[in-house]
């Protein structure tokens, strides 16, 4: 079934400019204050929602930094997927204090170049690690477990892991392999995967969220919608940001 993309509900609103490639918007716990990840530099910016009050550089990641992937953790502090410097980074707040979570992968080597990352409600981290493979199918998914940060291999042999999400029963985690325009699902439990969705044939997913409403909502970078995705894999809707082509998480 071929779906065109509709308007959103509600008309978008442009909340701050002057970003470099802005990836990984976290929402503070009282929805007051909006951060997100400035790709093509090392700076973590922080928006005041009721002001609109930017702060461009609110944090700066240590040299060689760049975030990609951000998200919230358990412990109420800001998570990062540091795809200049090949690690997880933990932000605290309100200090901005930037310390380093896990930086080798299981073989005691670097990591290609993390790029998103979700929490599973134990408190372990799932992330990709893509950096280097969107022409070849190279790359890994990785699990931190939680206090002992043991690094173990989740799946490997992806082309370009981006986005993911777990299921309600974090059973299964889907993941989008981006250049070639679908998500994958993983069995957590034994490791098979297949292709749960095909999201287009010129965009390709990248951050992906669940919804409360129990869909998969997914952008889609160079397609400019947003990909909303029934739990049988088919996408039932198509919202079209209207503000551009390349949208990059949500």
């Amino acid at each position: 079934m071929t779906l065109t993309a509709d308007a959103a509900p509600h008309p978008p609103e442009t909340l701050a400019r002057g970003l470099k490639f802005p990836e990984g918007p976290v929402l503070s716990l009282d929805g007051k204050t909006l951060y997100a990840v400035n790709v093509q530099s090392g700076a973590i910016s922080r928006l005041d929602l009721k002001t609109k009050a930017l702060t461009y550089a609110w944090v700066r990641l240590p040299e060689g930094g760049r975030g990609n992937g951000m998200t919230l953790g358990p412990d109420g502090a800001l998570y990062v997927a540091d795809v200049g410097r090949k690690l997880i980074a933990r932000i605290s707040l309100p200090d901005g204090k930037v310390t380093t979570i896990v930086d080798k992968a299981p073989d005691g080597g670097a990591f290609r170049g993390p790029n998103d990352l979700i929490f599973d409600k134990e408190g372990g981290i799932y992330f990709t690690d893509p950096d280097g493979s969107w022409d070849k199918p190279i790359a890994s998914v990785y699990h931190v477990a939680p206090k002992t940060h043991a690094v173990s291999l989740v799946a490997d042999g992806m082309q370009f892991p981006n986005g993911l999400v777990l299921s309600a029963d974090e059973k299964t985690l889907f993941v989008a392999e981006s250049p070639l325009h679908w998500i994958t699902a993983i069995t957590l439990a034994g490791g098979a995967k297949r292709v749960f969705c095909v999201t287009g044939t010129v965009g390709g997913g990248d951050g992906m969220r669940l919804g409360r409403d129990g869909f998969l909502y997914a952008t889609i970078y160079g397609e400019g919608v947003i990909a909303k995705v029934s739990m049988m894999g088919e996408v039932v809707h198509r919202y079209d940001v209207q503000v551009g082509k390349h949208p990059t998480n949500l």
